[in-house]
């Protein structure tokens, strides 16, 4: 009988979170970072051929990254900023490292695609904006080390981004920390 009360209980449960998470976009790494660590603490970022979506995300990656100890930017050395069309709805950006330098294995340079599948490019809502920034800031976390954080800590690094609502734009002080403890 407790069996059976759980397992309704866990039913309803996970009904519930699907309901309230079916508009919801990952960053499809998992949970938890398995990049490399960068290779310095200067770090330049440049954005190549970007929507407007793109370039709100891309520049406010930057910004968040910039108030960690990394110093930020624009140049072609280090984050390299695209749209990418994936042709699926479940994921949208990825961060990887491209280049990793053979004397430290530290991560020379990354590259950050923004799926621009299903999503709007031309934000012109709050929401849609908001949504645009929370990846941008979430994918250069990535970049910073910060692996993806559970949905109820205030963070843009959560690991899914509702469409529809307000999400964190901005790394907390513990992301900050991590990042900073990283090189």
């Amino acid at each position: 009988m407790i069996l059976r009360r759980m397992s309704t209980v866990t039913l309803v449960g996970v009904i519930i979170a699907t309901l309230l998470f079916a508009n919801t976009a990952s960053a499809n790494h998992g949970f938890g970072s398995t990049l490399t660590v960068r290779d310095n603490n200067t770090q330049d970022y440049e954005m190549v051929s970007l929507t407007s979506a793109g370039r709100i995300a891309c520049e406010h990656g930057a910004e968040q990254l910039e108030r960690s100890e990394i110093s930020v930017e624009s140049g072609s050395d280090d984050i390299h900023c695209h749209d990418f069309v994936a042709g699926t709805l479940n994921w949208a950006g990825e961060t990887r490292c491209i280049d990793v330098n053979w004397w430290n294995q530290r991560c020379d340079h990354f590259q950050i695609d923004f799926n621009l599948t299903g999503f709007d490019t031309t934000p012109d809502t709050p929401i849609e904006t908001s949504f645009w920034k929370t990846v941008g800031c979430h994918e250069f976390g990535h970049t910073g080390g910060l692996a993806h954080v559970g949905l109820t800590i205030w963070s843009c690094m959560r690991y899914a981004i509702p469409t529809n609502a307000y999400s964190p734009t901005t790394f907390n002080q513990n992301d900050l920390n991590d990042i900073d403890a990283d090189l």
